[in-house]
């Protein structure tokens, strides 16, 4: 009498592995973190080496979305320990480095994520895992969303999109991931309109006219086409 359902020895002992689990999770990204610059020669390897084989492209390809996102949120950066000097606006230059070290590692990445889709898309699970992975890397950050942009992210999501017509799953986050490119800006939309982004994109709505959200992502990313200058982004950025 009088304990709570949170007080039980089985609400205890699931409190206790799930406390486990985040230290292990999170040690798991302090590994990774340290490992990316080999893990990155690897997987872009790997990725020429397996690409005849779907599993294990599959496989290559969740790896390759992981490391992007370690990349943007990592809990090493490289400079991250820098003090910051004094002055308005002062940058530290280890900090510049480590930026500039992070933004060609992401670069690669991308640039052998977007093969593997090519290499493999009649294939639904690795479709929908690279589309994921462009669109939570796209969403991080404005400069993501405009990298993915320059490296040809646009073009890949809407051939996934293409190839997997019939597939929600593949069209929800290759159409989410369309949203993210277009918080990188004005000039992040202008590679949506030259990508003949629009029509694939009314085709998709059209067919899978049941699936919310995408149905949302769509009508969103439809708009900033039409009003990039006076739609507000998803996650509360701005087109500008």
């Amino acid at each position: 009498a009088g304990v709570g359902r949170h007080d039980t020895p089985l609400a205890l002992d699931a409190d206790v592995r799930l406390t486990k689990h985040a230290e292990l999770t999170r040690c798991a990204k302090r590994q990774m973190a340290c490992a990316t610059p080999q893990l990155t020669a690897w997987v872009t390897d790997a990725c020429v080496r397996y690409e005849h084989d779907a599993q294990l492209s599959q496989a290559v390809g969740r790896l390759l979305g992981a490391l992007l996102m370690l990349r943007k949120h990592g809990p090493l950066q490289e400079g991250g320990d820098a003090e910051v000097p004094s002055g308005k606006g002062a940058v530290p230059p280890e900090e510049e480095t480590g930026k500039s070290a992070n933004a060609a590692t992401e670069t690669l990445l991308l640039q052998a994520l977007l093969p593997l889709m090519k290499q493999h898309r009649p294939n639904a699970q690795i479709q929908r895992d690279c589309c994921s992975a462009i669109g939570c890397y796209a969403r991080s950050a404005c400069d993501a969303a405009r990298r993915v942009a320059r490296c040809g992210g646009t073009k890949a999501l809407l051939f996934a999109m293409r190839s997997q017509i019939q597939k929600a799953e593949v069209q929800t986050v290759a159409v989410a991931g369309l949203r993210a490119i277009c918080g990188g800006g004005r000039a992040c939309i202008k590679v949506l309109v030259a990508a003949n982004t629009a029509p694939m994109l009314t085709a998709v709505l059209k067919r899978h006219e049941r699936e919310m959200q995408l149905q949302a992502d769509g009508c969103a990313v439809l708009a900033m086409l039409v009003l990039p200058q006076s739609i507000a982004i998803g996650g509360g950025g701005r087109v500008s």
